[in-house]
């Protein structure tokens, strides 16, 4: 025991292969942390042998203020917003809701998310996710238990079933184990490449053909209930830790797309249980019998033996946990249904067989939305609730631009264009249209970065007259980059222009903040309040510039017309 304490110091003090931490400190932004993008690395011997998944680069402040409010996202590639990207996924969705309900509240929505990973994963990060003092976990999760990182029947799954998981989680930050794991798969991984296939690892076809291993998890079988019963304990001990915290958490229950999209096990035997029972679901909806078909619907969803979508027993799960104190639901499911004309959930919310469209992303927003007001787990409104919740107004300002839906559609059908989807691979070409949307989705297929293809995007539609979109993508840089100026005031003046007083508010103000000795964000913001009829605000804004530039030309003249006004 000396001689391995002696070695495990050893190994720590010249830091050997050290796990990568949740989040680490921006190397762009001084003062600011953001999620690791290399954290899957942390569950692998090697990077080769991990799917290529990470979560969305974000940044926050280091030193929470004191007078900010943090919300903090755990879940897997819904969570994340496949394929949107950042503004598709919760954390985008409600970041630009906030912006017209607390336009002068700071709101810091730090997103972790991302594809492949499941309730160990979220377990395994509730430490770090709790030292980053949020005052807010939401949590969208179960549809990666079976075929997740470490799920039960994944290519990814380790050996040993939920306790040998568990076990791993505690002891792969001992370095003692990471030296025998190395030695190992040096001694005995002769041809990376053949292991990495055997292990399931990243190859040129999609993840979810990379991560199906066990292709049959039958109903009521001994895997199936493996996999709700790893799910249970875990979202059990995650929610005991937050709530430990005093945290408060929501959790989404789970949807997925259920009359427009027929059993993965049917590609392969179509005459299957659940297909039989997605027929008859067809059958009923065609009949108008709605409440029969959403039943059949869920069955075969239950019978679909390749389990890419959790099984209805899941959402009694999350339920279940809502009756623990500190816990609430978002219930996800309501308001999707509540969103189709036959409370049934189709292509109309839905991509493939669960991921969102825009219209499904931001009603599953709307949903969180509504659990943390009803709740009280968000600052009270300082405006009339009525206009901040206005749903249509909302939805006409979603975050999502033309470019990276675009771009969302040429994903989805490389998506679909493997397995499960088909059992023959099919090639996707790369559009070749004229159009300012194909153009960036090229850029990007080339290598050049979000943020970059955005800046170029912001000139061209203006270029083109369309401020409407260049305003949504000045806002959506002002978002990523958080203390840039020049974006904010871009962002509040486009907003400006095009009529959105409440959105240009925000950004202004935010601008104010960054560039204190600046005017002209302040005078256009008093315009605004003055157009609002808000006049002890225009001047107490026009009074900061008066005081900042007293020879100002025009600001006397502004001053005695706000005067003549009240």
């Amino acid at each position: 025991m000396i001689v391995l304490a002696f070695i495990e110091l050893f190994l720590r003090a010249i830091d050997y292969k050290p796990t990568p931490p949740l989040f680490i400190e921006s190397a762009h932004i001084p003062g600011y942390l953001q999620p690791n993008e290399d954290v899957i690395y942390r569950y692998f011997p090697r990077p080769e042998l991990a799917p290529q998944v990470s979560p969305d680069t974000q940044y926050f402040l280091k030193d929470k203020p004191v007078d900010s409010f943090r919300i903090l996202i755990q879940g897997g590639s819904t969570a994340a917003g496949f394929p949107y990207g950042r503004w598709g996924s919760l954390s985008g969705m409600l970041q630009q809701r906030f912006k017209r309900i607390y336009p002068d509240k700071q709101i810091e929505i730090i997103n972790t998310a991302m594809a492949s990973v499941n309730s160990f994963t979220l377990l395994d990060f509730v430490d770090e996710v709790i030292e980053v003092k949020p005052d807010l976990v939401l949590i969208y999760a179960g549809h990666n238990e079976y075929l997740g990182v470490m799920g039960v029947g994944s290519a990814y799954a380790f050996r040993g079933g939920y306790t040998a998981n568990l076990l791993y989680l505690t002891f792969k930050d001992v370095k003692i184990y990471r030296l025998v794991e190395s030695i190992y798969y040096d001694l005995f991984a002769t041809n990376l490449n053949d292991q990495i296939e055997k292990e399931g690892g990243h190859t040129r076809r999609t993840l979810m053909a990379n991560i199906a291993k066990e292709k049959d998890i039958v109903f009521d079988s001994k895997l199936y209930w493996q996999g709700v019963e790893q799910f249970t304990q875990n979202m059990q001990l995650i929610l005991d830790k937050y709530r430990q915290n005093n945290i408060p958490v929501v959790l989404g229950n789970l949807v997925s797309n259920e009359k427009d999209f027929i059993p993965f096990s049917a590609i392969t035997s179509p005459d299957n249980q659940a297909m039989k029972r997605f027929q008859q679901g067809q059958q009923a909806l065609d009949q108008k019998r709605f409440p029969k078909a959403q039943s059949l619907f869920k069955q075969a969803i239950d019978l679909d033996t390749l389990r890419f979508r959790a099984p209805s027993e899941f959402n009694k799960i999350i339920e279940s946990f809502i009756q623990g104190e500190n816990v609430y639901l978002a219930d996800v499911d309501a308001k999707v249904r509540n969103d189709s004309p036959d409370k049934l959930i189709g292509n109309q919310h839905m991509l493939e067989h669960l991921h969102p469209n825009v219209r499904g992303y931001f009603m599953l927003s709307e949903a969180f939305l509504m659990s943390m007001y009803k709740n009280s787990l968000i600052p009270k409104f300082t405006r009339a609730v009525e206009t901040k919740l206005d749903v249509d107004k909302a939805w006409q300002e979603q975050p999502v631009s033309k470019s990276d839906s675009y771009y969302a559609n040429f994903k989805i059908k490389g998506l679909t264009s493997d397995y499960p989807f088909t059992l023959t691979p099919k090639a996707i070409e790369i559009p070749t249209d004229k159009s300012l949307e194909a153009q960036a989705l090229r850029w990007r297929e080339k290598g050049q970065s979000w943020l970059k293809i955005n800046q170029q995007l912001l000139v061209e539609y203006q270029k083109q007259n369309d401020y409407l979109e260049a305003a949504k993508i000045a806002g959506l840089l002002a978002d990523a980059l958080p203390k840039q100026f020049q974006s904010n005031f871009a962002a509040g003046m486009l907003y400006k222009q095009v009529g959105n007083w409440a959105l240009s508010e925000h950004h202004l103000l935010k601008a104010i903040r960054l560039k204190p000795q600046e005017i002209n964000a302040r005078l256009s913001l008093a315009q605004i309040y003055f157009s609002q009829s808000e006049l002890e605000k225009s001047m107490h804004l026009l009074k900061e510039v008066k005081s900042l530039q007293p020879a100002h030309p025009k600001i006397d003249s502004l001053i005695n017309m706000v005067n003549r006004s009240q």
